[in-house]
């Protein structure tokens, strides 16, 4: 069933039928439109299979912040060169316009090296507590654009996860998403060579500097 985008009258409400449709659903939206349709029952014939192999970019984004507004990094071409650190690895440096200072919010703590799940948390937690003040000054939006490159990692290493739907705590309303990681090929929670670039770009500017990542 098919009815014109938008439209209050001419509707043009149209039924389709057809002897089979092929579902290839990658991003978010499309994913989580034909869960809802699965779970409710409009498309109930749907593959079990919807929302298995979802790959990424394999991507980590850290940044590197001057500890002050010496520089106007917003005057610079916003991806001005690019290098390969591995075979594996693509690295661009970023830099957005003086309206972008809420980038910010996406930055969550100072870098703090290998770990896991349970691990990185509890030391990005340390590290709050040893800097409080690089730790503000990193999350402070005024001027995050004039003063942060950002790095944008990205790696063809194979690995894929799984968008499940995930309901309302009542379990009613319109289904969610939630992501679960894939057991034999699972997308990495740390790259090391991103934040030993990210050490790396501290250590080579004459401007005193700092990492973070998101």
């Amino acid at each position: 069933m098919s009815e014109r985008s938008g439209a209050w009258w001419c509707k043009d409400s149209r039924t389709h039928r057809a002897r089979g449709v092929v579902v290839a659903a990658g991003p978010l939206g499309t994913n989580q439109l034909l869960q809802r349709c699965k779970i409710k029952g409009s498309l109930p014939k749907i593959s079990d299979r919807l929302g298995y192999n979802v790959r990424s970019n394999s991507e980590s984004i850290p940044a590197v912040t001057i500890t002050d507004d010496s520089q106007d990094f917003t005057q610079s071409v916003a991806i001005s060169s690019s290098f390969h650190p591995d075979d594996e690895t693509h690295i661009e440096n970023v830099t957005y316009g003086r309206g972008a200072d809420s980038m910010s919010i996406l930055w969550a703590t100072l870098l703090v090296g290998e770990g896991n799940r349970l691990t990185r948390p509890l030391k990005a937690l340390g590290q709050a507590l040893r800097h409080p003040l690089k730790f503000a000054r990193v999350l402070w939006p005024v001027k995050f654009s004039w003063r942060t490159v950002i790095l944008l990692v990205m790696q063809t290493v194979d690995n894929k996860m799984r968008l499940k739907p995930k309901r309302s705590l009542l379990g009613r309303g319109t289904p969610g998403l939630t992501t679960e990681q894939d057991l034999e090929t699972p997308n990495p929670t740390q790259i090391p060579v991103a934040e030993w670039t990210a050490n790396r770009a501290t250590q080579a500017s004459p401007s005193p500097l700092w990492p973070s990542a998101r």
